[in-house]
């Protein structure tokens, strides 16, 4: 499904615009290897599709949007690749959408942070991950203060926010480091105590 600009300037995808000037959204869903390896393909495409639908479907509906990708969506991610693959969907679409909006008085953020402080943890099964613990929760800031970071960068036009000096750092890694070299690093990273 392409996108293309309406008449006011916004991108159109097959939804009505709204009266709606601010738009939020986070999506995805928390997978893990062991929940990757035992699903079935539905449950994988259904995952895919809460991840990437959600943003292609409402984009246009606002005239200022912020969409919730992650610091994930930079490099590939072993043991969760459905999260890490619909992160990077969210902010490569939200990137070229801004793109496409340019001077039209719309704006499109990414919001990037790391980890944060929810209930993502648990519900992936992600309370012994190195991770979230460690030296690791140096980078975990809390939702409030990452809402503010997204907030301040969309009111802004900024196209991309990545929440959190150390996770600004760490997005900066894929571009140095060999392709081959990223793929363990993550799993090492994600790996258990």
């Amino acid at each position: 499904m392409q996108g293309s600009l309406n008449r006011r300037g916004r991108v159109g995808h097959g939804v009505q615009p709204g009266h709606q000037s601010l738009g939020i959204r986070q999506q995805g869903d928390p997978a893990t290897s062991r929940q990757c390896g035992q699903a079935a393909f539905e449950r994988l495409r259904d995952r895919l599709q809460l991840g990437k639908q959600p943003v292609l479907m409402l984009t246009g509906t606002f005239l200022t949007e912020l969409n919730v990708a992650s610091t994930a969506a930079f490099m590939p991610g072993p043991m969760m690749a459905v999260y890490y693959a619909t992160k990077a969907y969210v902010l490569s679409f939200s990137e070229a959408v801004n793109e496409e909006v340019r001077g039209k008085s719309v704006n499109v953020t990414a919001l990037c942070p790391g980890p944060v402080e929810t209930g993502f943890q648990a519900a992936a099964d992600l309370g012994q991950s190195k991770l979230f613990s460690g030296p690791n929760r140096l980078a975990m800031l809390s939702a409030t203060e990452v809402a503010r970071i997204g907030i301040r960068a969309m009111l802004r036009g900024q196209p991309v926010a990545v929440a959190g000096r150390i996770n600004q750092v760490q997005t900066l890694l894929p571009r140095l480091l060999p392709r081959a070299v990223l793929p363990r690093l993550v799993a090492s990273a994600q790996a258990r105590h």
